[in-house]
């Protein structure tokens, strides 16, 4: 612990640890603002439509089964290798668990509270915003969590692969070096 205490202390004083830190971090906030906005979309379209459901199912069923790090050639391959490929990866990896759970938390709100506004006379966008959303949230919450966890195992794979920094390139460097201490900061 003291050896890891130590190697933090000179990775953040002189050997741009935050720097490194940031780009990860920026990178993660833009992939995850853009997988949670089209999974949140597609999962209300789908949540409030059995037919936009029926429409986008297959496609986004066989999307799914292909892990988002096996994309990352093709995507590097379209786009190059910089952080834009790996905002792409990260918002894939992100979109499903928000889009499945926004379908699953709108689907699962309780007819009795479907009813209950239809007879006080809610139009369908005070409807969403009064009864759907609230009753939906707890699971599109787990959704958001579950893929900003998701975000971070992605970066760092990412960097990994391609990157010339962020953590997954220290992760990859102190592996290459052999500098124990540097993998456990």
């Amino acid at each position: 612990p003291l050896a890891v205490a130590t190697a933090l202390q000179r990775m953040v004083v002189s050997e741009g640890f935050l720097q490194d830190l940031f780009t990860s971090l920026s990178v993660v906030v833009r992939g995850c603002f853009w997988g949670i906005l089209l999974g949140l979309t597609v999962g209300i379209g789908a949540g409030g439509s059995h037919w936009v459901e029926r429409m986008i199912n297959p496609l986004l069923n066989a999307l799914r089964q292909v892990p988002a790090l096996a994309w990352f050639p093709l995507i590097a391959l379209w786009i190059g290798i910089g952080d834009l490929a790996k905002e792409v990866v990260i918002a894939k990896s992100v979109f499903f668990p928000v889009f499945l759970n926004t379908l699953q938390g709108i689907r699962n709100v309780p007819t009795q509270y479907v009813e209950m506004a239809q007879v006080f006379g809610f139009t369908r966008a005070q409807m969403l915003r009064r009864v759907i959303f609230p009753a939906a949230a707890p699971t599109i919450l787990v959704g958001i969590r579950f893929g900003a966890g998701l975000a971070w195992a992605m970066i760092v794979a990412a960097e990994m692969l391609s990157g010339r920094s962020g953590l997954g390139f220290l992760l990859e460097q102190s592996q290459d070096m052999l500098l124990t201490d540097h993998l456990f900061v």
